[in-house]
């Protein structure tokens, strides 16, 4: 290349980022026909084809790829350099989307409202309901702007994440309970009738998988589609339920629940912010993930984890 066009490489970083080119025109508010004409002035410049069709979209080629590698970040200096995007708490109207299950709300929400009233009070939160399966798409395709989630190793190269706190599961049954007040033993743990949170309406979960490597089942006797429906039940119940601490952690902090460690060995869950690199340097975005990490703290300050779920 004898000359470079700093506009391609602004184009194409667009391209890179968005992974369409219909999401690039609209995010550069160009045309798609001019993004289709700067993507022909790029073959001739690169000497690539740069981009290939695949169904309905493009894919980047190996060359392509190498050459975001090592420009995007340079590329978003230059951007924030001159033309940094002001964000003032105070006076800012901005709405926030957020793909999240409802425990993430029970957990965080009343926080954060608490949160954007004293710094912030222009700003929405709007939380969106997502699947593990969806959650990559819609950071890709910018329908939400962060996730609280697992975060996979193999998750697109675009996507950053900021771990939040790591989610144990804990039995939890009435005080009332005959299996309260003492160690929860695997054999009284299966005959006990369960209850089990479930989205999908499927009696099935970890638990019985876990169960079932080792020929054994529970009964359960009862499934919600809300963690919050728990704690009412189990205290005017006879049932128990094996869940995420953070379901319960309030109500195990204040006593009104019994909670110990399960008598199975339940993988913890690490729980991450999730949000595409676009808004890596948005001053909006930043002032969300550290609100959204000072909330934490305090949270695992003021409610610490059993030492029964710690042990080993």
């Amino acid at each position: 290349m004898k000359q470079l066009d700093l506009n391609l490489l602004v184009i194409f970083d667009a391209i890179m980022r968005e992974g369409s080119v219909s999401r690039a025109a609209n995010h550069l508010a160009m045309t798609q026909p001019a993004v289709s004409n700067a993507i022909s002035r790029m073959r001739v410049s690169f000497g690539d084809p740069v981009f290939v069709k695949d169904g309905r979209g493009v894919v980047p080629t190996p060359f392509a790829q190498g050459l975001w590698q090592q420009t995007r970040q340079h590329l978003q200096s230059l951007k924030d350099a001159v033309d940094p995007q002001p964000f003032d708490p105070v006076s800012t109207r901005q709405a926030f989307r957020l793909g999240v299950a409802d425990l993430m709300v029970d957990i965080y929400w009343s926080r954060l409202r608490q949160r954007v009233e004293k710094e912030a009070p222009g700003v929405d939160i709007i939380a969106v309901p997502f699947t593990t399966n969806s959650m990559e798409s819609m950071l890709l395709n910018a329908e939400v702007d962060f996730t609280l989630a697992q975060a996979s190793p193999n998750m697109a190269p675009q996507l950053r994440h900021m771990h939040l706190f790591d989610s144990y599961y804990a039995c939890a049954m009435g005080n009332h309970h005959p299996l309260a007040q003492k160690p929860l033993g695997l054999d009284d743990f299966i005959k006990a009738d369960h209850l089990m949170v479930s989205l999908s309406g499927d009696a099935q979960g970890i638990v019985d998988c876990l169960l079932s490597d080792q020929k054994l089942e529970r009964r359960v006797a009862m499934t919600t589609n809300h963690f919050s429906a728990v704690p009412k039940l189990l205290k005017e119940s006879s049932l128990i339920a094996t869940l995420p601490f953070g379901a319960i952690f309030e109500y195990s902090q204040c006593g009104e629940l019994f909670v110990t460690k399960p008598p199975i060995e339940i993988p913890i869950k690490p729980v991450s912010l999730i949000w595409h690199e676009r808004n890596e340097r948005n001053p909006g975005h930043r002032w969300l993930r550290e609100a959204l990490a000072d909330i934490t703290q305090q949270l695992r300050d003021d409610n610490p984890l059993p030492q029964c779920l710690l042990a080993s």
